[in-house]
């Protein structure tokens, strides 16, 4: 037995699907890294007090990083500069903050009774003695990104960081047929309606990608998935849709388009029959 999900339910399924991964990243992740540093680095009756400072000073570390990034995150994504280049900018530009904060968690340290150097120590901390203390963060701001970015299908800061990046080279061609083109290719730009390879639904908006660049229009993720399936589309996700001429390799957890878009396949969606 089946049962349908009423829409405003499989909306809010579908936005605590997507928010699942961000709360991994942004706060479970840096939590976790921070107690285990406060509970090995110190013992006895502060080892609980200093995990919880340290979980806390990780995660407003995390969330400065985070927010520090985000704005840098479209300029040097037009620029098709890599993840990696990206997540570096921001760790950069928020980093003075980042020893500001810091250290004024050395007081919250110091109020427990642990030794630790406060915002009185700023005037005498070296430049070496600055970037050495960044390189442990760093590495961990990175690694978790990262491994984030590919388990999300590619995707992190909701941008894809290769195949939508990629210039295209194919020469320019007249679009298809209207009887070929889903309803809701009329909502594209001109310029970048093409052959759809995949749409994914950001709240009340449907990004549609294509073989000519992609493109964010507002449309009903369920009526535009509608289109895609009268037209040979595949729902693989709860917020993604993929055309099955364009699969070219199926993995446990995403399929591989054409082009190399990666996109997640839900639990629920496993069995669907995706033919290669």
């Amino acid at each position: 037995m089946i049962i349908a999900l009423p829409p405003a339910h499989r909306d809010l399924a579908s936005k605590i699907d997507r928010m699942r991964p961000e709360l991994y990243r942004l706060i479970v992740a840096p939590t976790a890294v921070g107690f285990v540093i406060g509970w090995v680095g110190s013992d006895g009756d502060q080892r609980v007090a200093s995990a919880c400072i340290w979980s806390i000073l990780s995660v407003a570390g995390w969330l400065l990083n985070d927010l520090f990034t985000r704005p840098l995150v479209t300029p040097l994504h037009r620029r098709r500069y890599s993840l990696a280049v990206v997540l570096l900018a921001g760790f950069v530009v928020s980093a003075p903050f980042s020893i500001l904060l810091n250290l004024s968690f050395g007081e919250v340290f110091r109020f427990w009774g642990m030794e630790r150097n406060g915002l009185d120590a700023l005037a005498s901390m070296s430049a070496g003695q600055m970037i050495s203390s960044a390189v442990a963060p760093l590495v961990l701001w990175m690694g978790i990104n990262l491994v984030a970015c590919r388990s999300s299908g590619g995707m992190l800061f909701d941008r894809f960081w290769y195949a939508s990046s990629e210039p295209t080279s194919q020469p320019a061609h007249q679009p298809p047929s209207k009887a070929a083109q889903p309803a809701f290719l009329a909502k594209v730009r001109p310029a970048l309606r093409g052959r759809v390879i995949a749409i994914n639904a950001e709240l009340h908006y449907v990004r549609v990608f294509t073989d000519r660049g992609e493109d964010l229009i507002h449309y009903r993720f369920r009526d535009a998935v509608a289109d895609m399936q009268a037209h040979g589309g595949l729902q693989v996700h709860r917020s993604w849709c993929v055309s099955a001429e364009e699969i070219v390799a199926r993995r446990a957890n995403s399929v591989e388009l054409q082009g190399g878009l990666s996109i997640p396949v839900g639990r629920v969606y496993k069995t669907a029959p995706i033919r290669l």
